[in-house]
């Protein structure tokens, strides 16, 4: 069942192209990267994605310092996610494999090989640069979600937050007012409707 996973795009920047009817652009030059989400800040509705997964969704919510981002991860087999680096060091990724082979790797920074193991954390600050392989023959299923950097203090944790949060609402008006649509929340919330082969999921 892929209901819920949609391909992971991001604005086009520079030179790259869009592609998939102008929905932003692919973070793989090789295979495939679908998401399922759970959350992502507080104006965009998960709601039907976090009704399939009350209990997940309860332990993150209840994981002190959550940062508001979360996400099950699928890298179809033989994929590449290409080097890239998250916007911010406020947050720290955490990353746990819940199906997981030998062949799937993981370059963060300078550590070529980080190694990934079925049920245990890897925690990096992802604004590092990064990227990801999957060789196996089969789909790498993670689940992904952010936490705050320990040094950010809650009265700033609410207003980085506040910030965040007003804006995918400024994005959000101006796709509705212009009908610019490439900006993170249009793309993020267009690629829901792209389709998703079945094998890219379950192989």
């Amino acid at each position: 069942d892929k209901s819920g996973f949609q391909p992971y795009r991001a604005p086009s920047t520079g030179d790259a192209k869009s592609e998939s009817e102008e929905v932003g652009v692919a973070a793989t030059d090789k295979g495939s990267w679908n998401v399922f989400y759970l959350s992502l800040g507080t104006v965009m509705n998960f709601d039907s994605n976090r009704e399939r997964c009350p209990k997940t969704c309860e332990i993150l919510d209840s994981i002190p310092g959550i940062y508001g981002h979360s996400f099950f991860s699928c890298l179809a087999p033989e994929s590449h996610i290409t080097k890239h680096n998250g916007p911010t060091n406020k947050k720290l990724r955490c990353f746990l494999p819940l199906i997981c082979k030998d062949e799937a790797r993981l370059r963060v920074g300078d550590v070529e090989k980080v190694p990934l193991k079925k049920g245990k954390v890897l925690i990096w600050d992802d604004s590092f640069e990064h990227e990801s392989w999957n060789d196996d023959p089969t789909s790498r299923i993670t689940l992904i979600f952010d936490i705050w950097h320990p040094e950010i203090t809650a009265k700033e944790q609410k207003f980085l937050s506040f910030l965040g949060n007003s804006r995918l609402r400024g994005q959000k008006k101006i796709v509705e007012k212009s009908g610019n649509k490439d900006n993170f929340f249009s793309i993020i919330d267009r690629a829901q409707y792209l389709e998703v082969a079945k094998e890219e999921l379950w192989t």
